[in-house]
């Protein structure tokens, strides 16, 4: 039988492909525990005409003009939405620290979020707010770019066609 440090130098010290597959499969979910770093920007208990009615009032408001501008739009959208989710898991996380429900019978999205948190019994509120700045900072970088995109664009003459309420892709 070959031992770990002999299947270890015979392949290179990295796991085999049935073992990296395995690995895959058991971490893919990893990011959908609480959603604030999910692929996809709805989740299942998120309402679409919400993120639409958010998705066309930022349109309206920041007016993108051409292809680039609805892109950094989409993205304004697509953090604000990730902000509030985080508001939701912030509230659920007050929720269970003053209620102490650990019986996981609280139906609650709020709760049900800030549960996600303390599931792996870190510091929740600190990595609560660790995922609120990287958010603020994408939005802000967002809007920066954004005012100065429709900056140049105003200083050269160009004009066009706001493309108001055009809403963000859900995928």
């Amino acid at each position: 039988m070959v031992g770990n440090e002999e299947r270890k130098s015979t392949l290179g010290g990295r796991p085999h492909a049935g073992q990296a597959r395995r690995g895959r499969e058991v971490v893919k979910f990893n990011a959908v525990v609480h959603g604030l770093r999910a692929s996809s920007l709805l989740l299942p208990n998120e309402s679409r005409v919400s993120f639409g009615k958010l998705a066309a009032r930022l349109h309206r408001e920041l007016t993108p003009v051409g292809a680039l501008e609805c892109l950094l739009v989409d993205a304004i959208v697509a953090v604000t939405w990730r902000l509030r989710r985080l508001e939701a898991a912030e509230v659920g996380l007050f929720i269970h620290y003053a209620e102490r429900r650990h019986n996981g019978g609280d139906e609650r999205p709020a709760t049900q979020l800030g549960l996600a948190f303390v599931i792996d019994r870190t510091d929740a509120f600190s990595k609560l707010n660790r995922y609120r700045v990287s958010a603020e900072r994408q939005l802000f970088r967002a809007l920066r770019e954004l005012r100065e995109c429709q900056a140049g664009r105003r200083s050269s003459g160009q004009t066009g066609e706001a493309v108001a309420g055009r809403p963000a892709s859900l995928s």
